[in-house]
């Protein structure tokens, strides 16, 4: 029993300290050296509101050579929604997105015990490492995003447009590898 409430307040410890940070850390899939609690945005994964069955994986390919380099690494596939109301609840929508990840991974051939699945719902907004620029002919509207911002609802009301707002809510849709532990 100790094991488990000891596991459990770790893993809330890791929780609430990324929600914190006021910069979390994010790692390449060409660093050699990792931290525990380091993150790296899947790419090219593009959900919509209610959306969880998404078949366009194979932009993920190129991600399973890092399994096989840092087989010391346990990984969590963890996926994030903005904050509207679906169907199923936000935590179910999140953690059948991340468990279509891992399914990938492992037929892909990563070990199932090296990676976990997590739905964060919409309680982890988006920090963002870099500047996000939208353009109209693409997107929603022309908007950039400054490196730095968390993506919360307080500053989604802040912006002007329905598109702007909608530009927002896409970044906070995502998939995150976090290191949470290096064996």
């Amino acid at each position: 029993m100790k094991r488990l409430t000891l596991l459990l307040l770790t893993i809330l410890f890791v929780k609430i300290s990324y929600c914190q940070s006021k910069n979390p850390h994010f790692f390449k899939l060409t660093d050699t050296k990792f931290k525990v609690g380091s993150i790296y945005i899947l790419p090219d994964i593009i959900y919509y509101t209610d959306d969880y069955n998404n078949s366009k994986y194979s932009c993920l390919d190129s991600i399973i050579p890092f399994f096989n380099k840092n087989p010391k690494l346990i990984i969590e596939i963890g996926c994030h929604s903005d904050s509207r109301k679906v169907a199923m609840t936000l935590d179910t929508l999140t953690l059948r997105r991340s468990q279509q990840i891992i399914g990938y991974f492992i037929v892909k051939g990563v070990p199932p015990a090296q990676i976990r699945a997590c739905g964060y719902a919409e309680r982890v907004p988006r920090y963002l490492e870099k500047d996000y620029s939208f353009k109209k002919e693409n997107s929603y509207c022309d908007i950039t995003f400054k490196k730095g911002i968390f993506i919360t609802e307080d500053f989604i009301k802040t912006l002007k447009t329905k598109n702007e707002r909608e530009a927002a809510f896409s970044l906070n849709r995502r998939a995150e590898m976090k290191i949470i532990m290096i064996k």
